[in-house]
């Protein structure tokens, strides 16, 4: 039986498409528009990379390191050092369902043309994905920022580093990507930061249950600490919100 192609392209998946890519092995596929604002959003990137300016996480540290300039020849090595630094998750492995939708999720986000990544990492995630490559992540380690240790773990194994699961079996990344006819991701400038900075875990509709009891005591937490922190509302607006993910 031939697998269902989804294609992602102006508008967003649904949530029977995605659990129908988890769950059923359907295969995505990008859409003009999709790509338009993939490489859209790489060109600002990269021209705003030229200027030498400070950008968050591309030509200055991350977290407390905001402050810490890159040299010009350290740009590509930090962003591969990104994901090794947060691949720090714990306890049970995710079930591959949940891995593939954790996958479609951090694609969808990037084709919504807000992370700047570029086509090379984002095509070769897709790829990943459609040839049944799953990374290990562990099952413990998000935290409120972003789920930056499921992410990690999923960088750094399509980096061909850490283990994945092919073909029902477990075995180390380099090894899986090699038998399904892939190259480990070639990480440019925020390449790195782009994939682990989401919540693309929390962002699945396999989780939509358990999301849905917690909404409610989430939101007014949220806003307790917004209004601590006299955070402006336009960063939760509809706007902002549509390139999260």
């Amino acid at each position: 039986m031939t697998a269902r192609v989804i294609v992602l392209d102006a508008k967003p998946l649904s949530t029977e498409d995605v659990a129908e890519i988890a769950r059923r092995n359907a295969r995505l596929v990008l859409g003009e528009e999709a790509m338009r604002r993939i490489r859209a959003s790489r060109a600002l990137i990269e021209h705003l990379t030229q200027l030498g300016k400070p950008l968050y996480g591309v030509t200055t540290g991350l977290g407390a390191c905001v402050d810490t300039p890159l040299a010009q020849a350290d740009l590509i090595a930090f962003q591969h050092s990104v994901p090794l630094s947060h691949s720090m998750g714990a306890g049970p492995s995710l079930p591959t369902e949940a891995v593939r939708a954790l996958m479609v999720a951090r694609i969808c986000g990037m084709a919504a043309g807000g992370t700047g990544t570029s086509e090379g990492v984002v095509l070769g995630l897709l790829a990943a994905l459609n040839a049944g490559v799953h990374p290990v992540i562990p099952s413990w380690g998000s935290v409120g920022a972003a789920d930056l240790a499921p992410l990690g773990h999923l960088a750094r194994a399509l980096r061909g580093d850490g283990e994945s699961e092919y073909q029902g079996r477990i075995m180390p990344s380099a090894e899986a990507l090699k038998l399904a006819g892939l190259e480990p991701l070639d990480l440019r400038e925020k390449d790195g930061h782009a994939i682990i900075v989401a919540n693309s875990t929390r962002a699945t509709p396999l989780g939509e249950w358990r999301s849905t009891k917690l909404s409610a005591k989430k939101r007014v937490v949220a806003c307790e600490k917004a209004n601590s922190a006299t955070v402006k509302p336009a960063v939760s607006g509809p706007d902002s919100n549509t390139v999260r993910i």
